[in-house]
């Protein structure tokens, strides 16, 4: 559990968490902002979610070495799923 606390005077360190998310738009569900998870196949989840047509965004955090993909449910609550920083560095040498 990550428990968050925002500055209204200053967003800046919400804004390094959360990455390029207005903090306008964390409505969430009221109790819950997002759910994380530990995940591989990076390659594959980009794949199946370009297939689905579904919204993601996505970053890397060096630091911790995780590349992150976030997705909005239906209900506000973001998805977030982290991948080995070292699967985003493979594909992106595979893309080149």
């Amino acid at each position: 559990m990550h428990l968050v606390e925002i500055d209204k005077n200053n967003p800046n360190g919400l804004k390094q968490y959360l990455g390029e998310r207005d903090p306008k738009t964390l409505v969430g569900s009221g109790s819950v902002d997002h759910i994380a998870f530990f995940a591989e196949g990076l390659e594959e989840k980009i794949a199946l979610l370009k297939e689905l047509k579904i919204s993601y965004r996505e970053r890397t955090v060096p630091v911790i070495k995780l590349h992150q993909v976030f997705l909005d449910d239906p209900n506000g609550i973001v998805i977030e799923l982290n991948y080995p920083a070292s699967e985003k560095a493979a594909l992106d040498a595979k893309n080149v």
